[in-house]
């Protein structure tokens, strides 16, 4: 094979780089077969080791977050058997689906559906393979999976048809783990097989790709030193097989895929949406298309064939041969603009082969080597170029025919030179063999006819033929117009003699229109007409209708039903005598229950009329008028006689018009009962912009019998264009066509009724049109959705409807349903109205007023009037006299007066006594025990009556005994029989027997009997040897060291048990030293270590021997020795001691002088010789005649004492030396000071003695009682001092403090001197108060003013208290002046504490640069970046301040570990909430039947209430009801009466009763009525009062009762006793009436019965639901219990996210406590700014620095959050991306497309031309290749 030339890979590539290539086809160079995808039409060529679903169906699921359309569906199930992809597609997964991602894929959008492949779960290792028919050259791959990408997988191809493979590309998410030893990143050379991380992320995760590029974007194709021929560039392109192996999933780290679990492995599996291999067939740049295999895959759009269609002369499945005629060049591939083609051999077909000979080829500069055999047929030449002397070539035949050579046979009247021609053909001299040199415009062989696209063929033209005029674009063929004639043949739509126009009603000439020009099909209705551009077919429109055939409405407008013009009954006006009345209808949750538009029905009677305004029309026509109804059950048979009438506001019609002959009416009617509409006979003719009004006359129900009380509901009326009068519909078969389908499908009748069906779509258009058309398109229709009741600002564009929120109704949601107020933001909220209490369900919009019945109360009717209660029963309030109100459902009493109290206000409050019901009638008098508690003496809460002598018995309080409270109780001290005195529990800190008696001195509470340990007046000391806390009863023996323990004081301290420690001796119990100090075992205190700072390493030493710690080489217990067994000065030098082991005590000799310590009777330097008075003993020989103290090297010390003898004489010599000393010593004396001089010390010595003598007996009259008590003094001394100490501290910790509440108490002064100043005011005006009150003969005034007063006073004597001598005032004062002085005299104190906070402050300052040097582990903890002091900020993964922390890279830190904790909690979250939003669903249903079944319960009584009042309304019909009566006796005693007769006849009856309550009440009822209204005012009035005599009590507890207040009251108080007179005589008057009526009441008992049967069938129904409402409640129960559980799940896995979030947080608590700390110092320092000076600029600036420290890293969580929005708004432009380079791969695709249509052009034609697209392409939201719609492509030469 010929080497390979790949260079429509590399054309492609660099066309993906923003290249495009300027093809032209293969005439002019190399050319090259459109690029596809291969996938394409082998779908049998595609294979998986893999596949869900095909054995059986398997069930799989998916993560919540991949997807987001199904969020309440998380698993599914896969079928990929023949049976499902029969039955249900969509759930078929097989490995075609990779072809098209959408399927079908030539389908509609709306029809298509999402497909995929997908594999078994918990399948790792997958392989999909392709297996191409032919040699193909692949540029690129590109894969995209619905699920995760593949944790890692491979590419391989083969270009050998499997025989040999080759990995071409590794993706792993960790590519050393999963394929160790390969390079990791991008290729550094061109055939390098490296691994890859970016397609093999967790995210996205979904639609996530996976691209290879055989040729890598980093090397450089255009570089000179590329080779495209290399063998390793067409290794890389050349493909017949192709391998996809995934080898490893991803499973989020926490799946073992190796478990049989289902439950994990279905959740764990590879998806794919589809697969791209992008490529061409290889046919060395020698075809510009490939053939198909098989015919059937001609059909398949997009298919790229494998077979080239060679040109150049080539042959072979790639083009790899010359012909065999064709070698007259060697074979080379094409390239760029060399197409080397394979030349023909010149032979002319004359030679049956030709052969290529390199000589010739040479000798001929490399331009023909082709060389012919035996040349035949007259011909002759190397390549048979000749004819035989004699010919020439005959034009119409080939160059290979036989008969090539004749002779010429030329037209004469055609040619330039009589008949001749070119013997040969010669392009040099232009000449061609056979060929008649014609005229200019005439052809042929013979020049014998016109050319194409010229006529009129004549010897008088010197060019033969004149021109045709046709458009191309027009004409059927190109072959131009009639040669005789001239005229052109057009298209069908095209018209002109030169085929340039369209038809009328036609647009848009194109060559690409086999009809070549299109129909408008202008809209009927939306355009005036169905002319439209010629060029864009853009018809004329209506007002505000858009769209090319006029077809839609503009957004913000609407064209309006066909019941546009409906106009409700409810708004019309009614006549006032018969009169009409609005009925109210509450709409129902089920749309097709609500049988009328608006908000109810207008209510006519024989005789009413209803008169509808019509305002301006938009065109004259002819409308049927429909009249919406409904009948009442009394009235059930049809309403004969109506009549309507037309009434023409602007005048008469237009006597030109259509409607000059119409008849106005009236026009009689009627309206059926067995339906609830219908149509006047006779349409009503109305005229554009003309107003009019319509008149309905309800003349008559029974055409026989006259009833003024028949009455009918008229809903509305609505004007329907009548069909026969649309122009639209007529004129053109089109017009009657839709005609036909608009009354075969009824679409008309879709609108007669209420309420609307819905349209079908056979309707929808025209139902369009006719409104487009009727109503002037969307000409002044504009929405106008009302921005607070509408969701939207876009209505419905037909019916103008616009999105209502809840309870919000009409077209522009402006208002709210019946039956609901509160128009607002949310919607309206249902008037909830009491089915009793209220006359019907409806209120007031404004403020959700009910229309309440007689007695009832309150917004919803539920409530009696203020007095009654037990609603709807109202009764009234039982309070014995002493309240006016009491609860309403209850009955209790509310606000008792007179000191009462209780549910009727029958007992006597709390500290009083008495018996207030009105039998016994005492008043309740407050308790005396022994006086009231207005007296301030008294001690008890409560007291009760004595029934048996009405005397008061107290219940005394703790500590008080007697009748009144009088006397102390045991264990008690006081006198409280006096005012002010009171008993006071004997105080003895619990430390008593408190059974025992005695206790205590019962007058002045000393305690006697003191336990426990414990001693003093109250028991509130430990006794000596003894600490605690007495009063809690904790004195425990104190516990001191003996050692360490002041003997003098050995007792502890009886408060903190502290030990009185000897000197340098601490601890609480005087058990250990101070640091730096021993010998506590001496008993005396202990001594400092006093270590030499040279020689000791530290201050400390042993606490037990002293020893401190030395450096090396010093020695001695204070280390200022030489070490140990060494002396002299160790800061000069040290000498061995060498003391004799045998004669020494130890080795250590003296630190000094170097002698030895040697042992008894053992002398000398290094104790080697005895001691003097020793003598070593040894045997006596001539060498050693006399015993000395020399000791022999060899020997041991043997030494003895000399004797008796020695030692005398040495005494005595020891003796004379020391007096002999003496003397001297005296000598020197006396001669410096003289003889007294020596002896003046103890002169001195001596008189002290005397004088202390002297003191002695002086003071000794003073007993050892009074010494003890002086120590005793000295110990109290002591611990006041201690005290006062720790006072001082807390002082000082107090001071800024007191200093703040000095002034705080300043301001309150002030404000307490002007509330005393208001109170004095109000105390004023409270007496004013009492005087109108009690001119108002108010009850109960007095007595609350009389409390007021009192308050006041209180408040008065309060004011004066702290202002007296003593009180607050002056105490504050000396507190102020107290807290100065100390303030002056702990000055000292302050300044000391300064320096010590100072040096704390510097501590922090040393702990805060610590903290610094933590950040980058911090750093490294939460946001897992790598950080340093000279780079704070990781450029990753940020820290602290760096205004990022963490990221999609740095998952090892706390914060990112938290986030994905957080969002797996919320995710749960979300989950559980749904389960709870069901759960309050389900309850909301059980709510919903519950109340149902009250419901039921209420009507039922209801009912019973509206046969009461029917009852009470029958006053004033006596005689009609006895009258009726006697009929129904008349009546039922004949012998023809049925039991149905009577049973309709009491119907009748009935009805009868209940109208009287809607049309007609007597005059007698009236008057009742009236009297009542007089009653039920009454009662408002005492309402008012009660309301305003509670708010004279709540102003008067807190006594800011005003004289406007007041004079108000005194006014209604006046209207109370106007209206109270009034009511009397109303009363009266009524008492009448009721007595009149009451003999009417017992006639309708009756009827009671017959209701009361009723309520039995409600009341089995009220058992139903409650049966079907605890079946609800145990399916609660059940979803209860599943909620908890999953309930619990929740808060585990917030658990789980809390405890991440407290270890991102706990690195800051250090930081965060050394804040508080500095914060503690700061606020000690800003309270002694007076005292410390500049100190205070100082700590200032320590705490701002400090503050900012704190505050960078408490800002740390703040940052966590901030970065988890980053990551959010970046997964949002991720996805932004994402569809932007979605839409920018479509548009490339689309350029694609355009060049290749050109190159196919340009290869097909010559230059100039035109072209124009074969196909329109546009690129949906989201897709990844465009949609096409293909047009033939017709092309201008």
């Amino acid at each position: 094979m010929k080497p390979i030339i790949p260079l429509l890979a590399l054309g492609l590539v660099s066309l993906s780089e923003s290249y495009t290539p300027v093809s032209r086809g293969c005439e002019e160079r190399s050319c090259y077969p459109a690029t596809g995808n291969l996938l394409i039409g082998r779908q049998d060529k595609l294979e998986a080791t893999s596949t869900c679903g095909l054995e059986r169906r398997e069930r799989y699921c998916i993560l919540s977050h991949l997807e987001y359309s199904r969020r309440d569906q998380k698993c599914f199930w896969c079928d990929s058997t023949d049976q499902g992809v029969e039955q249900n597609p969509q759930t078929s997964h097989r490995i075609e689906n990779l072809v098209y991602r959408m399927e079908p894929p030539d389908a509609e959008p709306a029809r298509q559906y999402r497909t995929w492949w997908q594999a078994q779960n918990g399948v790792e290792n997958v392989t999909i393979q392709l297996d191409l028919e032919a040699e193909f050259h692949v540029t690129h791959l590109i894969i995209t999976f619905k699920t995760f990408r593949p944790a890692a997988m491979y590419i391989e191809k083969s270009y050998d048809w499997g025989q040999t493979w080759k990995i071409h590309r590794y993706f792993a998410y960790d590519c050393a783990r999963s394929f160790p030893g390969i390079y990791e990143g991008a290729p550094r050379y061109l055939n390098e097989t490296v691994c890859q991380r970016r397609y093999s992320r967790l995210t996205p995760t979904t639609f996530g790709s996976v691209i290879y590029r055989v040729l890598p974007p980093n090397i450089n194709i255009h570089s000179p030193g590329f080779n495209p021929y290399s063998k390793e560039v067409q290794d890389l392109l050349k493909t017949t097989n192709l391998r996809i192996h995934m080898t490893k999933l991803h499973t989020l780290g926490d799946e073992n895929l190796e478990t049989e679990r289902l439950d994990i492995k279905e959740k764990y599996y590879y998806s794919i949406y589809d697969m791209t291999v992008r490529g061409s067939c290889s046919c060395y740049g020698h075809a510009e298309r490939c053939l198909p295999e098989k015919v059937e895959h001609e059909a398949i759009m997009g298919m790229v064939h494998g077979k080239c269609d060679c040109t150049h002369n080539t042959k072979g499945n790639n083009c790899e041969y010359c012909l065999d005629d064709y070698n007259d060049v060697p074979w080379q591939p094409a390239t760029g603009k060399k197409k080397n083609e394979c030349k023909k051999c010149n032979c002319n077909d004359h030679a049956s082969s030709c052969y290529f000979n390199q000589y010739v080829y040479a000798a001929t500069g490399n331009v023909s080597g082709g060389v012919c055999n035996n040349c035949s047929h007259n011909t002759d030449g190397i390549h048979c170029e000749y004819c035989k002397e004699g010919f020439f070539q005959v034009p119409e035949l080939e160059l290979n025919d036989p008969n090539i050579c004749e002779q010429c046979d030329c037209e004469p009247d055609g040619t330039i030179d009589g008949g001749l021609c070119d013997g040969r053909t010669d392009p040099e001299e232009g000449l061609l063999a056979g060929q008649c040199h014609c005229k200019t415009n005439v052809g042929g062989e013979r020049c014998d006819r016109c050319m194409n696209g010229f006529w009129n063929f004549t010897l008088d033209n010197p060019d033969g033929c004149q021109e045709c005029k046709c458009m191309l674009e027009g004409i059927v063929s190109n072959d131009g117009c009639d040669q005789v004639t001239g005229d052109c043949t057009c298209k069908r739509f095209v018209v002109g003699r030169d085929c340039d126009q369209c038809m009328p009603q036609h647009y848009g000439l194109s060559m690409d229109d086999p009809n070549g020009c299109k129909a408008c099909d202008c809209d009927i209705g939306g355009s005036y007409d169905n002319n439209c551009d010629v060029m864009t077919g853009q018809c004329k429109c209506r007002p505000n209708i858009g769209g090319r055939r006029c077809d839609t409405v503009d957004d913000g407008y609407y064209s309006g039903g066909l019941d546009f013009l409906l106009f409700e009954g409810e708004l019309a006006f009614g006549s006032q005598n018969p009169p009409t009345k609005v009925i109210r209808k509450e709409p129902s949750s089920r749309p097709e229950d609500n049988t009328w538009t608006g908000f109810g029905y207008m209510q006519v009677y024989e005789g009413s009329t209803l008169t509808f305004d019509v305002p301006a029309i938009f065109k004259d026509l002819d409308y049927d008028l429909v009249v919406r109804y409904q009948q009442q059950p009394n009235h059930p048979n049809p309403w004969d006689n109506a009549k309507i009438e037309l009434i023409r506001i602007d005048g008469a019609p237009d006597p030109n018009g259509k409607c000059n002959e119409t008849n106005d009416g009236p026009t009689q009617f009627s309206m059926p009962n067995n339906q609830r509409h219908t149509i006047v006979g006779n349409p009503v003719c109305l005229e554009e912009g003309q107003r009019y009004q319509i008149k309905l006359t309800f003349d008559q129900y029974d055409p026989n019998t006259p009833d003024p009380k028949s009455n009918i509901l008229i809903d509305s009326i609505a004007l329907i264009p009548r069909t026969e009068s649309l122009e639209i519909f007529e004129g053109s078969p089109m017009a009657e066509q839709k005609r036909e389908e608009y009354e075969n499908y009824r679409c008309r009748d879709l609108f007669l009724a209420v309420p609307t069906p819905e349209i079908p779509e056979e309707c929808r258009a025209l139902l369009n049109s006719i409104s487009y058309y009727t109503f002037e398109g969307g000409y002044n229709k504009p929405c106008e959705c009302d921005n607070t009741g509408s969701e939207s600002t876009l209505c419905d564009k037909y019916t103008g409807r616009c999105p209502c929120k809840k309870n919000v109704v009409g077209r522009r949601c402006d208002r709210c349903a019946p039956g609901t107020f509160g128009f607002g933001a949310s919607g309206c909220q249902p008037c909830n109205c009491h089915n009793v209490g209220s006359l019907d369900p409806f209120c007031r919009e404004t403020d959700g007023q009910c229309n309440c019945a007689e007695k009832a109360y309150g917004r919803r009717c539920n409530e009696c009037q203020p007095g009654f209660w037990n609603f709807p029963n109202c009764q009234p309030c039982q309070c014995n006299g002493h309240a006016d109100i009491c609860e309403a459902q209850t009955g209790q009493c509310i606000n008792c007066r007179d000191a009462t109290d209780g549910p009727e206000c029958g007992v006597c409050l709390e500290g009083y006594y008495g018996d207030p019901t009105l039998e016994a009638n005492i008043p309740c008098r407050e308790c005396p025990c022994p006086n009231t508690k207005a007296s301030g003496h008294s001690f008890a809460e409560r007291c009760f009556l004595d029934t048996t002598n009405n005397e008061p018995v107290c219940e005394c309080d703790l500590g008080y005994s007697g009748a009144r409270c009088d006397v102390c109780s045991d264990n008690y001290y006081g006198n409280p029989e006096i005012p002010g005195g009171s008993c006071v529990s004997c105080n003895c800190s619990e430390n008593w027997n408190f059974q025992d008696t005695g206790n205590c001195d019962s007058s002045s509470g000393q305690c006697l009997k003191c336990l426990f340990n414990t001693e003093g007046d109250h028991c509130e000391y430990c006794q000596a040897g003894f600490f605690g806390d007495a009063v809690q009863g904790q004195c425990e023996a104190c516990i001191c060291n003996i050692l360490g323990t002041d003997p003098n004081r050995f007792d502890c301290d009886r408060f903190t048990g502290e030990c009185h420690c000897l000197p340098n001796v601490e601890g609480r119990e005087c058990d250990r030293c101070r640091e730096n100090h021993w010998k506590l075992a001496s008993g005396e205190g202990c001594e400092h270590c006093d270590c030499d700072f040279v020689g000791s390493t530290s201050e400390t030493c042993n606490v037990f021997d002293g020893q401190c710690a030395c450096k090396p080489g010093f020695g001695g217990r204070r280390c200022d020795q030489c070490e140990e067994n060494y002396w002299g000065d160790p800061r000069v030098e040290c000498y061995d001691c060498n003391c004799n082991p045998q004669g020494s005590q130890s080795f250590q000799c003296d630190h000094q002088t170097g002698k030895c310590v040697c042992l008894e009777g053992i002398g000398g330097e290094k104790c080697d010789e005895c001691a003097r008075g020793f003598v070593q003993e040894m045997a006596l020989t001539s060498d050693h005649p006399v015993l000395d103290r020399k000791i022999p090297f060899t020997d041991l010390p043997r030494c003895v004492e000399c004797g008796e003898c020695f030692t005398n004489w040495d005494r005595i010599l020891l003796g004379l030396q020391n007096q002999t000393r003496d003397q001297v010593q005296r000598a020197e004396q006396v001669k410096i000071t003289g003889v007294t001089g020596a002896y003046t010390r103890d002169f001195v010595d001596m008189e002290d003695t005397l004088r202390e003598v002297k003191g002695i007996l002086t003071s000794a009259s003073v007993s050892n009682d009074e010494l003890i008590g002086v120590q005793a003094d000295i110990d109290r001394i002591n611990v006041a001092l201690q005290g006062t100490n720790q006072n001082m501290e807390e002082l000082d910790n107090n001071l800024s403090n007191l200093q703040q509440s000095i002034l705080q108490g300043s301001s309150s002064l002030d404000f307490l001197r002007k509330e005393a100043d208001t109170l004095k005011l109000n105390a004023q005006d409270m007496k004013e108060q009492i005087t109108s009150l009690q001119e108002a003969n108010v009850e109960g005034a007095l007595n609350l003013t009389r409390q007021a007063k009192r308050r006041s006073d209180e408040a008065a004597v309060q004011v004066r208290g702290i202002e007296t001598e003593g009180g607050l005032l002056a105490n504050s004062e000396k507190q102020r002046k107290a807290t100065e002085t100390l303030m002056n005299t702990s000055k000292d104190q302050f300044t000391s504490t300064q320096e010590q906070n100072q040096q704390k402050l510097n501590d922090i300052l040393v702990q805060i640069d610590n903290l610094e040097a933590k950040i980058p582990d911090l750093n490294r903890q939460i946001c897992d970046g790598d950080t340093g002091a000279d780079q704070p900020c990781d450029t990753l993964c940020g820290g602290a301040g760096c205004g990022k922390c963490g990221g999609i890279s740095c998952l090892n830190g706390a914060l990112s570990k938290a986030e994905e904790a957080v969002s797996s909690a919320k995710a749960a979250d979300e989950v559980f909430s749904e389960k709870d939003r069901e759960a309050e669903r389900v309850l909301r249903d059980i709510t919903k039947t519950h109340q149902n079944a009250l419901g039921a319960v209420q009507e039922a009584q209801r009912a019973f209430d509206l046969a009461n009042e029917a009852k009470n309304r029958s006053v004033g019909e006596t005689t009609r009801v006895d009258s009726l009566v006697d009929s129904i006796n008349v009546y039922t005693s004949g012998d023809k009466a049925s039991p149905e007769d009577v049973q309709k006849l009491a119907d009748e009856c009935l009805a009868a009763e209940m109208d009287l309550d809607s049309s007609e009440i007597s005059g007698l009822a009236q008057e009742i009525n009236s009297a009542i209204d007089s009653v039920t005012n009454v009662d408002q009035i005492l309402a008012e009062t009660a309301d305003d005599l509670n708010r004279a009590q709540e102003l008067q507890r807190r006594a800011d009762f005003t004289k406007q207040n007041a004079e108000e009251q005194l006014k209604h108080a006046e209207e109370v006793t106007n209206f109270l007179s009034q009511a009397v005589e109303a009363q009266n008057m009524a008492d009448i009436s009721i007595q009149s009526a009451q003999e009417d009441i017992d006639s309708a008992r009756k009827d009671l019965s017959q209701i009361a049967s009723g309520m039995d069938e409600a009341i089995r129904s009220v058992d139903q639901s409650l049966m079907d409402v605890q079946d609800l409640a145990r399916r609660q129960q059940s979803l209860q219990t599943s909620f908890i559980r999953n309930a619990k799940r929740v808060n585990a896995s917030r658990d789980a996210a809390t405890k991440a979030k407290n270890q991102a947080s706990e690195d800051n608590t250090e930081l965060y406590n050394l804040n508080l700390e500095f914060k503690n110092v700061s606020g000690s320092l800003d309270a002694k700014t007076n005292s410390i000076g500049s100190a205070k600029d100082l700590a200032v600036d320590l705490q701002r620095r400090a503050s900012e420290l704190a505050t960078s890293a408490s800002n740390k969580l703040t940052n966590i959050q901030d970065v988890e929005k980053e990551f959010e708004e970046t997964e949002r432009r991720l996805q932004e991306l994402s569809s932007e380079l979605m839409a920018l791969n479509c548009e490339m695709n689309i350029h694609l497309q355009v060049i290749e249509d050109k190159s196919n052009y340009y290869r097909t034609c010559s230059p100039p031309s035109t072209w124009s697209p074969s196909a329109t392409c546009v690129c949906r939201p989201g897709a990844l290749e465009p949609s096409c719609n293909s047009r033939r492509a017709i092309y201008e030469r």
